[in-house]
């Protein structure tokens, strides 16, 4: 890989780019290469490059195959400090490398970064929180996926919120997992804060908004949800959210 991304940028620079376009270039060519995102391949590429140039103990195990790429990786996340302290947590959590799962790698290698230079905890948060964000992914069958990257006490009180919602949320005849009621509180929490817009029927035609009917409700239950009104949103806005679901597949 390292050699690759030489050579890349060597062709690069020669057409007249600068290093930083130079670099692109390499890490586009190998996106193109192994046919994967940019981000993927900018990734992989830092990794590689970490290891020829700052671990080269922990390439010398990946390449007898002492360890794998996986706990190559785990060691890796060491290169945000200095040199000297890189290679002292190489020296510390190498040799123990081959026999840990990778989560006891994981452990011993943050407990050795601690060791190594104690305000790197601090410096890794802070850049953590940098990349914190919240992503969408298609699915098959008119779903998606939304991701959320929190700091921990964060996500810790999002989720403690749904759960909090769903565990009221059920009625007689609920068939709904728990998973299922966060996913329905997240969206009536987010689409439809001020009123919501989860709506509990009985057959004798009485609603319940919001809160949920009480268990002991004698009449049997059905849930149907109200179609959103976005008021607070405008219109091309809303045609233009329309458009991004349409370029994802989602209906």
């Amino acid at each position: 890989m390292t050699s690759f991304m030489a050579s890349a940028q060597a062709r690069s620079r020669s057409a007249g780019a600068g290093d930083s376009q130079a670099h692109e270039s390499a890490v586009a060519e190998v996106g193109l290469m192994l046919a994967v995102s940019a981000g993927t391949a900018a990734s992989r590429v830092a990794v590689a490059r970490s290891l020829c140039t700052r671990l080269p103990g922990t390439l010398a195990a990946l390449e007898a195959g002492r360890i794998t790429l996986a706990k190559a990786r785990i060691i890796n996340t060491a290169t945000n400090l200095s040199d000297d302290h890189t290679a002292a947590v190489e020296r510390q959590v190498l040799p123990k490398a081959r026999q840990q799962t990778p989560g006891q790698l994981r452990a011993a290698t943050s407990r050795a970064v601690l060791l190594a230079d104690p305000a790197a905890a601090q410096r890794r948060a802070e850049q953590a929180r940098r990349q914190r964000g919240v992503r969408m992914l298609p699915e098959p069958d008119g779903m998606a996926t939304l991701s959320a990257y929190l700091p921990a006490a964060d996500a810790v009180g999002v989720f403690a919120v749904l759960d909090e919602y769903a565990r009221h949320a059920g009625y007689l005849g609920d068939e709904r997992s728990m998973d299922a009621r966060r996913g329905d509180a997240l969206v009536d929490l987010v689409l439809n804060p001020t009123d919501g817009c989860t709506t509990w029927t009985t057959p004798s035609g009485h609603n319940y908004h919001s809160q949920p009917p009480p268990l002991t409700d004698p009449e049997p239950l059905t849930f149907t949800r109200r179609p959103v009104q976005l008021n607070h949103r405008s219109d091309h806005h809303g045609a233009r959210s329309a458009s991004h679901r349409s370029q994802a597949g989602i209906h």
